[in-house]
């Protein structure tokens, strides 16, 4: 990922957008979730306009996913789940306000909960 939020910079793209995890802290004592708040700091470190991050909770409906863990976790009521559908589609409404936003050129760093990308596939 990193390499991806560097590319930009070195090519003047104003937008990045990265699929993170609800979890995300670069503190945490579970590898993935340090990983995770890692990348974010180091993403959001660059000379880039606009960094949206989405942190989703558990993904549904991925296509080709046949691990036990993420069906069974699936069920589970207290954990904050989204489709893959709503990522995407919050990703492209994120992507099409940056493009309509008159103030561009303002360094921005977003993050987007799981919360507020279902919220934002509603309107």
């Amino acid at each position: 990922m990193i390499n991806s939020v560097i590319l930009c910079e070195k090519l003047n793209i104003p937008h990045f957008s990265h699929c993170s995890a609800a979890n995300a802290d670069k503190s945490s004592w579970f590898l993935y979730c340090r990983v995770k708040g890692e990348a974010e700091e180091e993403e959001s470190k660059k000379n880039i306009n606009y960094i949206s991050i989405f942190r989703p909770g558990i993904i549904l409906d991925r296509d080709n996913d046949s691990r036990i863990g993420e069906k069974i976790i699936a069920y589970v009521p207290f954990l904050p789940k989204i489709s893959s559908k709503n990522i995407a589609k919050s990703m492209y409404l994120d992507d099409i306000a940056y493009h309509s936003n008159e103030k561009k050129n303002e360094k921005t760093v977003k993050k987007f909960s799981n919360s507020e990308m279902i919220e934002m596939t509603k309107k």
